[in-house]
């Protein structure tokens, strides 16, 4: 089970308050069991949610709204709509660039809708959910790597030999 570092737990708290701040009411519920994933740079990350509307009205679904999403990540997502008090399973897509960052990433997603709450004009949200994705080199690197560190060893263990 993946857990977020002690260190980092504090800004994240922080984002999510800070977030819940400027949104409008929360009336949807987001859970994304999956909230883990590797990345290869050029690939798709995939995160599967299930979406609740908790309300009496349909809400057309205008993307996710996400805070701090690494740079290396861009959103490939369809607009729909969530009928009034029904559920909704999806896939959640972002693109890797070419280059990402080796490192952890910690960042935070929300559905978001084209209807606005009358009394602060704001779009009705859903919950913030925490999400967190490690890049990794591509496959192919990483056997050049180890062909080149191979080689470089035979050819130490050879010198060594010959003396």
């Amino acid at each position: 089970m993946f857990s977020i570092p002690r260190p980092a737990i504090v800004p994240v708290a922080l984002l999510l308050c800070a977030a819940c701040a400027a949104a409008g009411p929360v009336v949807m519920d987001l859970a994304i069991p999956n909230s883990f994933q590797i990345a290869v740079p050029g690939s798709t990350v995939n995160y599967q949610y299930t979406l609740t509307n908790t309300i009496g009205t349909d809400l057309p679904i205008f993307g996710f709204v996400a805070l701090n999403l690494p740079s290396y990540l861009t959103e490939q997502f369809v607009p729909f709509t969530l009928l009034a008090n029904s559920t909704v399973n999806g896939t959640l897509s972002f693109q890797v660039a070419n280059n990402p960052s080796l490192a952890p990433q910690t960042f935070a997603v929300e559905a978001a809708s084209t209807v606005h709450d009358p009394g602060t004009g704001l779009s009705d949200v859903s919950n913030m959910v925490p999400l967190s994705v490690q890049a990794t080199p591509e496959p192919s690197t990483v056997l050049l790597l180890f062909s080149g560190l191979s080689a470089t060893l035979m050819a130490q263990l050879g010198r060594r030999r010959k003396s």
